[in-house]
């Protein structure tokens, strides 16, 4: 369960619905992938990571810590090591709630924030593309 601050979204509306749906689609193509192939299948960890946290940026959401790594579907520490990896790598980023010295406040980067949403245009782009011609939007 997410663990969730609403604040302002810097996103446009235009770009938030479709960007989200597909979110929403590559979200439940995985679940449905863990549901038939359990642990079979590796999970993709630091995928779902930068796509919780960009579903976030959109909502106007700040997440914490924890709702972070459990939106991952990874147990913690598997979780919060691919974390680590992302800010190593400069996508992800943690800072402390103002007031507070424990509760952490996680989100992209601005490189982040660009190989996201550079990423899901061309999974969407895609999608549309291969959409037979009376479904696409």
């Amino acid at each position: 369960m997410y663990v969730t601050m609403r604040k302002k979204s810097s996103v446009s509306k235009e770009l938030r619905s479709p960007t989200l749906r597909v979110i929403d689609a590559l979200g439940k193509v995985d679940a449905f992938r863990r549901e038939l192939f359990g642990d079979v299948v590796v999970a993709q960890t630091k995928w779902a990571l930068l796509s919780g946290l960009y579903a976030g940026l959109l909502r106007g959401e700040e997440m914490d810590m924890l709702s972070t790594t459990g939106a991952s579907g990874a147990p913690y520490a598997s979780a919060r090591r691919n974390l680590d990896e992302l800010i190593e790598d400069r996508l992800v980023r943690v800072r402390f709630f103002p007031g507070t010295r424990r509760r952490k406040h996680v989100e992209l980067t601005p490189r982040g924030v660009a190989k996201v949403r550079t990423t899901l245009k061309k999974i969407e782009r895609q999608l549309v593309s291969r959409a037979p011609r009376g479904s696409r939007t």
